[in-house]
């Protein structure tokens, strides 16, 4: 068709017109009535809402297009114009083709006011009975739908007598998909353009790519386009991921790129101009009920996300990337109006009644009045601004349901505690019951008393179940072409976080405010505890993890960037690269989302994708220097060095909330309570069942040997324990480097061999960290010289291959199940094998079926037949965690908290073993919150627990500005409190092995009430002798007399960073084999001087440091301010750990005056001689060069 030619649809034409997406096809007739008449009247006329299993057309909103926008003919400007005549012509004739027809089922039909296009093109009719949990326009808060498979969301009531496909098909989803089905449709999409739809008028060009269409959009008009090929169509593959549950996020997955590109071609089409166009005459009804879409209502509407609210109307955002791609800058931000009809309900938007996340399908886009006959934008400069830059109007849309929650526990966080109050006009933050975000709730909007916010409310929140950002289904790039993509949409691909809305806020019941309040009193003295008060333990634990994970969420870095390797260290075990980050356009790196620990996923050219944790990041004006530690050294190319820089895909492992906290917690369902629950009572008497302090328990203490060890009269103590009668639970409280591990480990040895290596039940060994849990490894495989103790550390290969090497052992469950099958097989097997022994036929498939065993090496003709049955039709009679038990029958289990109570929660056998389990050892138990306690408590309900720690050193990790109260529902501190009210018997250790004299006498007088005793004698310091200092003491000062810089909530300190640098080159070269530790309170600082530092020396913050041990440690304080009221610096927890971590020597670098404001600083550095504290540049090794 020819830019100006007339179209004219004669009536005499027989040719049909197919409606969206083939669900119904019109007569020339009712489709020239579609677009002059209301659809509310043609739908009545032809009574299409009378039972017939067919919801009608979408209501419309008509309009007229103009001069084209760059004055090129095959684009026009679409602003709103009416009252012109127009003729359409169709006497050429229209190919059609039929639809893919309707699906039929049983459900009874109702006329409703409502229209849902199905996936496959269908249009089905609501059950009433589902009706009622559809929200009105002033009833949104009723809105509540299914998410992804945990326990405490809402559910959409549905008819019980429904089968899954008439679910879907409810819902608009269609029947349920196989894999198949969903990439049977993929290719469909895919090859759309190549077919002939049934609402479009091919002429097809020279080009396969391009070809020119025109598409009949009710309520639009007949638009002419060019079809393109999508820029991205060649990064595509096989979508082999299983659709989500969640009806949204299946929504959003089927979003697929012909979709997409359709979308793309239409915006930039030619419109003819209807007539009618004005409200009245479409007959829109602002009173009608505001309903959700479940599907997308036609092929060319595409997914987009409110990202804010202003006074012109609401900005949205694309979900897919590939909507922009990286040249459409145009798409990147879209402004729905007051004017935007809501085709499904048959009324324009409130556009103010819409919250930041909530998703809009749209259907049509018009260019805005001011922009009237302006070419398209093309600059990048256009996605910084949106409110002054938006170019199109959505025109017809229809809005996804959303989630509300209501009801929800919250508790704002206290802007006080970072020195200010609530400001008119601020957001006020509010950690949310059962929402992994924070939530945000507009100051001015605010309609309680201020006081209220200052304890526990009730809200409730609107939820936004996606983030903008995301690729289509079927992106699958290679190394190179990733690389390509990531460079072209890194200037539109932002790093959002669209927090939840809170919509009110009311006070909470006065008794459920008081439980919130009082951790410590949720089970009544004396009485017997009950089935509700451990649910109600459980859903307050969980209250606190949930509030935990909105506190760190912000730390997620969607986004993939294109990098470089800078530089290389290659280590006997791992590998640590030096890679930087180039700062995108769109938006900045933040070092704070690439802290030390960040899980990150690197891809190499050789199409490896090598899993990597984060050392350190500092940021600088052109991107991130990140040093990433590769645990799996073979996952580095082999001559990666010599090529030198190397372009890498860096990205963050993908993360799911609501999966760490099933992994964190799981269900929390609590088992019964009887008088042989000692983990259960424990809980009880944790929580208020005992207020008095527990009697001291009678324990008579012999020595023993165990190979060459003999253990102290303290340590022996722990053993005999094991022997006391009438005892659920105790505490080991022990001082720094006194030896716990080892008096655990050698209390269960002695157990063991007591018993000639058999009991009546586990122990479970269990810690918060893997360090914690090597290190008990280490103790056992050190003291048991006659291995008398079968353990095995329950882990998964993939957790397996994230761990440092370090702490791997042959004792792994992913190894030791390997080894002992192969041994018992090897053992047992023999040409002339009697009978048809189970275990060993089951040994043998399990190794087979893993290639862990070749059956050609079986000498048993049976074996090699049993090798041969269906491994996954046929399975072994015992699995192979059973039959590991049974084989190798294990004295010990050991392991993390999180990956024990896994184990034992997912394994059927081990499910089986929970209340066999004698005795829990929770080793580091200071660093063990609520949240790990109560969760492995419902595991073992029978094991009496052994807590051992010390509560004079930091308690669990919380964030930064993390609420005081909910930290007491997560973490405590609970051990602690148990040792501070002495609810359970107490052991002490008191003998420090690990730190010199004087140091041990420094931290005793200071936090243990010079309770502890040393066992080294005082001697020589050997570092500072080897350096030339003096050496008759192990502490050495140095003033720095500098200042600092603040950086985010941290500080950096240049003057302290070189001298640190300088300090420990000098030391590494007096003193190779010497274990270093650089240790500072700001991660800022600690980032900065592990880039200048090699591998082989650990540089940390205090609050993970605790547990380890190094001959010299280097403290940097960094702070210039005066110490005195800054809690963080001064906090006795952190200075605890600071000062005894040294094995042989400390060094100190602090400004002097700052330190000595603060009384507790000023007793640690007077503790050191004179002629142990230097001033910066009284030596060449406290000098700097422009000194």
């Amino acid at each position: 068709m020819e830019d100006g030619e007339e179209v004219v649809m004669m009536d005499s034409d027989e040719e049909r017109v197919a409606e969206m997406d083939g669900e119904y096809e019109m007569t020339a007739e009712e489709a020239k009535k579609m677009l002059t008449e209301s659809w509310a009247s043609t739908m009545e006329e032809k009574g299409e809402f009378e039972g017939e299993g067919r919801s009608g057309p979408h209501p419309v909103r008509l309009a007229a297009c103009g001069s084209p926008p760059c004055g090129n003919g095959s684009l026009s400007s679409c602003s709103p114009k009416v009252g012109r005549e127009i003729v359409i012509d169709t006497s050429a004739g229209l190919p059609t083709k039929r639809g893919r027809g309707s699906v039929k089922d049983n459900i009874p039909g109702k006329k409703v006011k409502r229209c849902v296009g199905g996936a496959d093109g269908v249009s089905i009719t609501t059950n009433p009975e589902l009706l009622e949990h559809y929200s009105v326009a002033d009833q949104e808060s009723l809105d509540e739908i299914p998410e992804l498979g945990f326990d405490v969301t809402e559910h959409i009531e549905l008819p019980s007598n429904l089968t899954r496909q008439q679910e879907d098909e409810m819902m608009g989803l269609g029947a349920a998909e196989s894999m198949e089905q969903v990439e049977e449709e993929m290719e469909t999409d895919e090859n759309k353009q190549q077919e002939v739809s049934p609402m479009e008028t091919v002429s097809v060009s020279q080009s396969s790519v391009s070809r020119n269409e025109s598409k009949i959009i009710p309520g639009f008009g007949i638009v002419e386009y060019v079809t393109h090929e999508h820029p991205f169509a060649k990064y595509q593959g096989t979508f082999d991921e299983e659709l989500p549950d969640c009806t949204i996020e299946r929504l959003e997955r089927k979003e697929s790129l012909s979709r997409v590109q359709r979308f793309r071609d239409i915006s930039l089409g030619r419109r003819v101009e209807i007539v009618g166009g004005d409200v009245e005459t479409l007959k829109l009804d602002q009173s009608n009920e505001t309903l959700y879409a479940f599907d997308y209502p036609n092929d060319y509407s595409v997914m987009y996300s409110v990202v804010k609210v202003r006074s012109a109307g609401a900005y949205l955002t694309p979900v897919k990337l590939e909507v922009v791609a990286g040249e459409r800058v145009d798409l990147h931000s879209v402004l729905l109006t007051k004017d935007t009809v809501d085709t499904l309900s048959g009324k324009t938007f409130n556009p103010f009644s819409l919250y930041r996340g909530d998703l809009i399908i749209v259907e049509t886009l018009t260019p805005r009045k001011k922009y009237t006959g302006e070419p398209l934008p093309t600059s990048w400069d256009y996605v910084g601004d949106p409110e002054e830059q938006t170019y199109w109007e959505v025109g017809n849309a229809q809005q996804v349901r959303r989630i509300i929650k209501k009801g929800r526990w919250a508790l704002a966080i206290d802007e006080e505690r970072k020195g200010r109050a609530f400001r008119t006009g601020d957001d006020v933050k509010f950690l949310v019951q059962d929402v992994t975000q924070v939530a945000t709730f507009p100051r001015k909007s605010l309609s309680v008393k201020r006081e209220i916010l200052w304890d526990y409310v009730a809200v409730d929140v609107v939820v936004p179940v996606l983030q903008p950002g995301r690729f289509c289904r079927t992106f699958k790039p290679t190394y190179s072409q990733e690389a390509e993509v990531v460079a072209k949409v890194q200037q539109h691909n932002n790093v959002w976080c669209l927090q939840p809305t809170i919509l009110q806020v009311y006070e909470l019941k006065e008794e459920v405010r008081a439980t919130l309040n009082n951790a410590k009193s949720w089970f009544m003295e004396g009485g017997k505890p009950t089935k509700e008060q451990f649910e109600q333990l459980a859903e307050l634990t969980r209250f606190g993890v949930i509030t935990s994970l909105a506190m760190s969420s912000f730390k997620f870095d969607p986004r993939s960037y294109k990098a470089e390797v800078t530089g290389v260290e290659e280590l006997t075990r791992y590998c640590i690269l030096t890679v930087l980050i180039g700062n995108p356009p769109s938006q900045n790196i933040s070092s704070a989302r690439w802290q030390k620990g960040t899980a990150v996923v690197i891809s190499f050219r050789n199409h490896i994708d090598a899993s990597a944790t984060v050392l350190s990041s500092v940021a600088s004006e052109v991107g991130l220097s990140v040093r990433v530690k590769i645990v799996r050294k073979g996952e580095v190319p082999q001559n990666i060095t010599a090529e030198l820089p190397v372009t890498i895909i860096i990205r963050h492992r993908k993360q799911d909330q609501m999966s760490n906290l099933r992994r964190a917690v799981g269900k929390l369902t609590p088992p019964p309570c009887t008088e042989k629950s000692h983990a259960m009572l424990v809980l009880a008497d944790v929580h208020g069942g005992r207020m008095e302090p527990a009697e001291p328990l009678t324990i008579e203490s012999f020595s023993f040997t165990i190979g060459s060890f003999t253990p102290t009269k303290e340590q022996s103590e722990v053993f005999y324990l094991l022997r006391t009668p009438d005892w659920r639970g105790a505490i080991i409280e022990c001082g720094p480097g006194v030896g716990k591990t080892t008096a655990v480990t050698a209390a269960i040895i002695h157990n063991v061999e007591c018993r000639g290596g058999s009991g009546s039940g586990l122990a479970v060994g269990t810690g918060s960290t893997n360090a914690s849990v090597s290190a008990m490894i280490r103790s056992l495989r050190a003291r048991d010289i006659r291995q008398s103790v079968r353990f095995v550390r329950l882990v998964t290969a993939s957790n397996l291959m994230k761990l440092d090497s370090m702490h791997h052992s042959q004792n792994d469950f992913p190894h030791l199940w390997v080894s002992v099958f192969r041994k018992y097989v090897m053992d047992n097997d023999s040409v002339r094998l009697e009978g048809q022994p189970e275990m060993l036929g089951c040994a043998a498939r399990h190794l087979c079926a893993r290639q862990e065993f070749s059956a050609r090496n079986l000498k048993s003709a049976w074996l090699r037949e049993q090798t041969t049955r269906q491994y996954r039709t046929d399975p072994p009679e015992q699995s192979v965690m059973q039959l590991l038990f049974n084989i190798f029958d294990p004295h010990l289990i050991l392991g993390t908290s999180d990956s024990i109570r896994a184990f034992f929660s997912s394994n059927s056998y081990l499910a089986t073993l929970r209340e066999t389990v004698e005795y829990l050892w929770i080793d580091e138990s200071s660093q063990l919150g609520r949240s790990q306690l109560v969760p492995i408590c419902y595991t073992f309900p029978t094991a009496r627990v052994v807590m051992v720690g010390d509560s004079k050193q930091l308690p669990p990790y919380r964030e930064q500005s993390y609420p005081d109260r909910l930290n007491a529902l997560k973490n405590g501190p609970l051990f602690a409190n148990l040792v501070a009210e002495k609810v359970l018997p107490i052991l002490k250790l008191s003998r420090v092995y690990r730190c010199p004299t004087q140091i041990v006498e420094l931290f005793s007088g200071l936090f243990y009430g010079g309770k502890l005793v040393a066992h080294k004698q005082p001697q020589t310091c050997q570092p500072f002798q080897s350096l030339g200092l003096p050496s008759g003491h192990p502490v050495l000062v140095v003033d720095t007399r500098s200042g600092d810089t603040v950086e985010g909530t941290s500080r950096v300190n240049d003057v302290e960073l070189e001298l640190a640098v300088k300090f420990v080159k000098e030391f590494q070269i007096k003193n190779p084999r010497k274990s270093i530790g650089v240790l500072g309170f700001y991660a800022a600082q600690v980032a900065r001087v592990a880039q200048r530092l090699p591998s082989g020396i650990t540089v940390a913050t205090l609050d993970g440091s605790q547990g380890n041990e190094y001959d010299l440690v280097l403290l940097l304080t960094t702070l210039a301010p005066a110490f005195l009221n800054n809690k963080f610096i001064s906090d006795r927890y952190r200075l605890n750990v600071a000062l005894s971590r040294p094995k042989e020597a400390l060094v100190i670098f602090a400004n002097l005056k700052s330190a000595n404001t603060d009384p507790l600083w000023a007793k640690v550095l007077d503790s050191v001689p004179k002629s142990l504290v230097f001033q910066r540049g009284d030596s060449p090794l406290f000098s700097l060069p422009s000194q």
